[in-house]
């Protein structure tokens, strides 16, 4: 059985994520599938017509593209920590006026204004303790500014946690994805008042379990605690997770499957903190 990491102080994506997102930001739309599907998914909890919006994590420009296409009268702040990422996001993006693109850590980002709105989708669970990211973004609010975001939970890739137990049992991965229970805690001590919450489950399908652990690869996943142990997977470990996922987790049509427990929340400043 896995532990969860011990309480610790506040922490930015590893180096080794970062390096990740940085290597692949010219692939990283062509693999991100899912995290296509939870930032379109996350627009439908703007209920609210934002003037001035911070993009946390913004990537390739996903949410990005939807955010500037569907609020007409607001001027987004789009940042992230990669700046191979940043440039993609721009290159691929037209000029406009009501966009900025910024490198920066969220974890050391001030800014002088408050938004009315900060979005993040499938970016929050690479900061730990989640908490802390929660207390600046209230900080971060307008007095009557709402808060959306979407984040991978635990659960997520249960195949690959699972098959990686078995060919190597005394390797597991350092820690695991954050719980929805503990997201909605960390939220509410933080002093943001929950308007929705919901849970939902996305499957991605893959020809094999080789093109499933490249296509993870690319999108930045192997780079954190939840899939990196103490000691690394030799080449002869990674050959039979290959052979066992492929074993355990293929469908009828030869593809194996990737199980994602996502967590949508919209929240606002809470005025009695």
């Amino acid at each position: 059985m896995t532990t969860r990491p011990p309480p610790s102080p506040s922490r930015n994506p590893s180096t080794l994520v970062h390096s990740r997102f940085c290597a692949g930001a010219s692939e990283y739309d062509g693999y991100a599938n899912i995290q296509k599907k939870v930032a379109a998914q996350l627009m439908r909890f703007i209920t609210t017509s934002p003037r001035h919006v911070l993009e946390i994590g913004c990537g390739s420009g996903q949410l990005t593209s939807i955010l500037i296409d569907a609020l007409q009268d607001a001027h987004i702040e789009a940042i992230d920590i990669s700046q191979p990422m940043i440039a993609e996001a721009s290159r691929r993006s037209p000029p406009n006026a009501r966009l900025n693109w910024q490198v920066a850590d969220f974890m050391t980002f001030s800014s002088k204004r408050e938004f009315d709105l900060i979005a993040s989708a499938s970016a929050l669970h690479w900061i730990y303790p989640i908490e802390s990211a929660f207390h600046r973004i209230r900080g971060l609010l307008a007095p009557h500014g709402r808060f959306i975001f979407a984040i991978m939970v635990d659960g997520t890739l249960h195949e690959l946690r699972d098959a990686r137990l078995r060919i190597s049992p005394s390797k597991p991965p350092r820690g695991n994805l954050p719980r929805g229970s503990e997201v909605r805690q960390a939220a509410a001590r933080a002093g943001l008042e929950i308007i929705e919450c919901r849970d939902d489950q996305l499957v991605e399908f893959f020809d094999s379990a080789e093109t499933f652990l490249h296509a993870i690869h690319t999108v930045g996943v192997t780079g954190g605690d939840v899939s990196r142990s103490h000691i690394p997977l030799t080449r002869g470990e990674i050959s039979r997770l290959i052979d066992d996922y492929d074993a355990h987790y293929s469908d009828q049509d030869s593809r194996v499957v990737a199980t994602y427990d996502v967590l949508y929340m919209h929240a606002r400043r809470d005025s009695t903190q």
